[in-house]
């Protein structure tokens, strides 16, 4: 299951899931995708048989596509995490991890637009992958 946030006309976020090329809508069963990974698996059952019975689809061309969770606790993010990208920008390969932090702001969806700062001449880029760890825990190895 492929979930995602979306708007439509209305420019209300809602919570929905990709099928092909159709966006089921599951604002009837969930308010946000958060919503959904915090109520565990349990939850994420029921939204998955609902899917078969949805009606409220809407063609992908139609929406706008967000950042899937809005509203995330924490972004962790892990620098120079590929050799390739530390060598190609003359940087040394790191010996520890380096983690940093980013704030939700820095979100997108898809397609959106990325607004650089006025003062950024040549901004890194590099393929970002994200998951969520839907689960409480310490220490997670």
């Amino acid at each position: 299951m492929r979930l995602v946030t979306f708007t439509e006309s209305d420019q209300k976020p809602r919570p929905g899931a990709l099928q092909g090329d159709r966006v089921v809508d599951l604002s009837g069963q969930i308010g946000s995708i958060r919503e959904l990974i915090d109520g565990g698996p349990e939850l994420l059952l029921s939204v998955h048989d609902a899917l078969g019975k949805a009606h409220s689809q809407v063609s992908l061309t139609q929406v706008t596509l967000l950042a899937p969770i809005l509203n995330p606790p924490r972004i962790f993010c892990l620098g120079l995490a590929y050799r390739d990208h530390a060598v190609e920008t003359h940087q040394a390969i790191p010996k520890v991890p380096i983690i940093f932090l980013k704030l939700t702001s820095a979100l997108n969806g898809p397609h959106s637009t990325i607004v650089l700062p006025k003062l950024t001449r040549q901004p890194d880029y590099e393929a970002e992958f994200a998951f969520v760890i839907g689960k409480g825990g310490k220490d997670i190895s």
